[in-house]
């Protein structure tokens, strides 16, 4: 399970955040307040330096998730992202694929699923 792991969640849609904070939190994951934007995703990950980050991929105002992602891995590449989202475009999935081997999780997703990529994502 979480074994103490810090997830960050970068979503703007309050409930979906706070669903996803309840399940991690449940299954031992020690999680940050989520955010829900790109910028403060990254001051996020300057102030608390998570293990995992669920990553929204369309945040409203500001940078997307995949910038946002870009811009963290810049400051820790050891970090593991998961993307979630509703837009699965070519054009998206290429600027993913380009930041290396990160997941692309489809909205909506189960929580069972989401709990079972995210666990397998830490199990690496």
């Amino acid at each position: 399970m979480g074994k103490g792991n810090k997830v960050l969640i970068v979503e703007d849609e309050i409930m979906i955040a706070m669903l996803y904070k309840s399940n991690l939190e449940k299954s031992g994951y020690h999680v940050f307040e989520p955010v829900e934007s790109g910028e403060k995703a990254i001051e996020a990950v300057k102030e608390k330096g998570p293990h995992l980050i669920l990553m929204d991929i369309c945040l409203g105002l500001g940078i997307d998730g995949v910038e946002a992602a870009k811009e963290i891995l810049e400051i820790d590449n050891k970090i593991k992202i998961i993307f979630i989202s509703g837009y699965g475009d070519d054009a998206t999935i290429k600027r993913i694929e380009e930041l290396g081997a990160y997941q692309l999780v489809a909205k909506p997703v189960t929580i069972k699923r989401l709990m079972e990529i995210i666990e397998k994502e830490m199990a690496h």
